[in-house]
């Protein structure tokens, strides 16, 4: 699924406009993204919660000349599932593999 995708099913479930759908789901991906910037995490219960984390910086090598290098620290997202958000993904993919085991018998 892609953006495009979410917007359409914004459209499909609220009866917004497609313009409007947009605007609120770019509103909803540039909150995050503030506040992950600003070092804020970003906490939707029952779905997740988004933090931004500190990458160490470190020694590595070139993997063709084997040459040492150093790698700077950085800032990266990241991103934890609810429990509940786990529960639906893995009551669906219990579910589908129940389907593909009957399917083949």
């Amino acid at each position: 699924m892609i953006k495009a995708d979410i917007v359409n099913e914004v459209v499909r479930k609220t009866n917004l406009k497609k313009k409007q759908a947009k605007v609120v789901v770019d509103s909803f991906f540039s909150i995050i993204a503030d506040a992950l910037s600003k070092g804020e995490g970003a906490e939707i219960r029952g779905f997740g919660s988004f933090k931004a984390r500190n990458r160490n910086a470190r020694e590595g090598r070139n993997p063709i000349s084997g040459e040492k290098l150093n790698i700077p620290s950085k800032r990266y997202p990241h991103f934890r599932a609810a429990k509940a958000l786990k529960a639906i993904v893995d009551k669906s993919y219990k579910n589908s593999n129940v389907e593909k085991t009957t399917s083949s018998i």
